[in-house]
């Protein structure tokens, strides 16, 4: 005999449909866990709701206390999403990998940072978002720290790029535009190349990019002037005194110095000599950029003087097509901070 509407009706235990309704609530939180959406755990539950309703119309005469009620209810849910619990294993074990993977990159943890996964952050989509956003946190923190090593590493360029690009114009107001500039020079073609090759996230923007750089620059940019002044700099007013400046940093560091005639010296100023090594230097004392020329004459120099390297050094920065001409004839460009460490570097080249 077909059982009626009606009938069901009837005989339906509002009991039943509370733990039902209870059960389908439980399964749409648990699926929620599972992924991020409320569509999907919201369907599902529903089907679950209507599973259980007609589960219960069909064995309405079976009393709710007895056991196959009782399994019914608890079973049913657990078979017909048994498929869910085997994908989300499967989901934590990738979400357990993705953040080991993440960590990895980091590597030693940056200063007052720990660990930004916790046990359970790959049991839900939302631990494992958060966890993902304190890595990133994490990853922030150690750029920032690579960030104030590579300024440090090349402390001395920057020093000498702050003290050439920042002066006061014919209104006394501080023009630092060429500074600016070589800041956002420095954090697009070294910082964030740097972060990159690491796997780590960019730590903050161009702007505090120089902030910062400008904040650690102006005591090391002091301390390379006190260092010019120790060196006998500050008396050098004159192309044949920066010479003479130049020429005894030289032979401090062990080269071998003749002086060319202050006329007719065919592109060279300083012919210097050490193990086997003959070079041609080249000494501009400039208060704007070196051009291109000073390269052409030092590399026709080189080849005059039969020397194995031209090298030209300036207190001044170089222009770009002065660099270029430089790259093109293998002619080193350096400020006379730089000159021994360029000049060791022919050495061993």
């Amino acid at each position: 005999m077909t059982a009626t509407p009606t009938a069901i009706l009837e005989t339906f235990d509002y009991m039943v449909f509370g733990a039902s309704f209870a059960t389908s609530v439980a399964i749409a939180w648990a699926y929620h866990r599972f992924e991020s959406g409320i569509l999907s755990p919201v369907i599902h539950a529903f089907l679950a709701f209507i599973i259980l309703c007609v589960l219960h119309a069909a064995g309405a005469k079976i009393d709710r206390f007895e056991a196959p009620a009782l399994l019914a209810i608890t079973l049913t849910p657990l078979l017909f999403y048994g498929f869910v619990i085997t994908a989300y294993i499967k989901e934590c074990a990738d979400r357990k990998q993705d953040l080991n993977e993440q960590l990895a990159v980091i590597g030693e943890y940056p200063q007052g940072g720990k660990n930004p996964v916790y046990p359970w952050s790959a049991l839900s989509w939302s631990g494992h978002s958060k966890a993902k956003a304190r890595i990133k946190q994490l990853s922030k923190l150690k750029a920032a720290e690579i960030f104030l090593a590579l300024a440090g590493e090349h402390r001395d360029t920057l020093s000498r790029k702050r003290s050439q690009s920042t002066y006061l114009d014919e209104y006394g107001r501080e023009q630092k535009d060429s500074w600016t500039r070589h800041c956002d020079y420095f954090y697009y073609k070294v910082a964030i190349p740097s972060f990159k090759e690491l796997g780590l996230e960019t730590p903050f923007d161009r702007q505090s990019a120089y902030e910062r750089l400008t904040e650690i620059i102006p005591a090391s940019a002091q301390a390379a002037s006190d260092h010019q002044a120790l060196a006998g700099m500050a008396g050098v007013a004159t192309g044949v005194e920066y010479e003479a400046f130049v020429a005894g940093n030289m032979r401090a560091a062990g080269w071998d110095i003749t002086m060319t005639p202050a006329s007719g010296d065919h592109g060279a100023d300083i012919l210097a000599e050490k193990a086997g090594v003959r070079v041609a230097v080249q000494c501009k004392l400039y208060t704007s950029p070196v051009g291109n020329s000073s390269v052409q004459e030092v590399y026709s120099a080189k080849d005059f003087y039969r020397c194995h390297h031209g090298v030209v050094v300036s207190n001044a920065d170089y222009t770009k097509a002065a660099r270029k001409a430089a790259t093109s004839l293998g002619v080193p460009l350096t400020h006379h901070d730089n000159l021994i460490k360029t000049l060791e570097s022919l050495i061993r080249a």
